[in-house]
């Protein structure tokens, strides 16, 4: 259980950072939380300013953790002031944002099933592998141990 899911990001990024990570970079939407001690972060404002920021550093990471998510729509022409009552009901046009961790994954996959000799059937059970571990070790954590795992 985590209190505030903002805090999230934060704790991974020093948590890899701590564990002696060569370089830990957070790209990050607007927060008023601090950056830990030897990560790097990069501030955008909008959720494509946030695609091709991890695009432009997903290609040489060695590792990819995406642990928030942006809108899944954006306004096309956002007004810029205050629209009153008066001026009648608002009309907004929404356009789809891209998906960041399907693109990272475009981007990983080829590496991921080159590391197996196998190919993508090896890499895919790896994979399961590495998930239910995961998912084994947050049910086992102090904070969820007991705890339904989330849906």
């Amino acid at each position: 259980y985590l209190p505030d899911m903002k805090m999230l990001p934060k704790a991974v990024a020093q948590a890899a950072a701590e564990a002696g990570a060569a370089k830990v970079t957070v790209v990050a939407g607007p927060t008023q939380l601090p950056t830990p001690p030897g990560v790097v972060r990069v501030d955008v404002t909008t959720a494509r300013e946030m695609y091709d920021a991890v695009m432009a550093r997903a290609k040489g990471a060695d590792v990819f953790i995406g642990v928030a998510a942006v809108a899944d729509y954006h306004v096309v022409q956002p007004k810029g002031h205050k629209m009153k009552k008066g001026d009648g009901p608002p009309h907004f046009e929404l356009a789809e944002n891209p998906d960041i961790l399907a693109a990272v994954a475009a981007l990983q996959a080829g590496n991921l099933i080159g590391m197996f000799k196998g190919g993508l059937p090896v890499a895919c059970s790896v994979m399961s592998l590495v998930y239910v571990v995961g998912m084994a070790i947050i049910w086992l954590a102090p904070e969820t141990k007991g705890q339904p795992l989330p849906e």
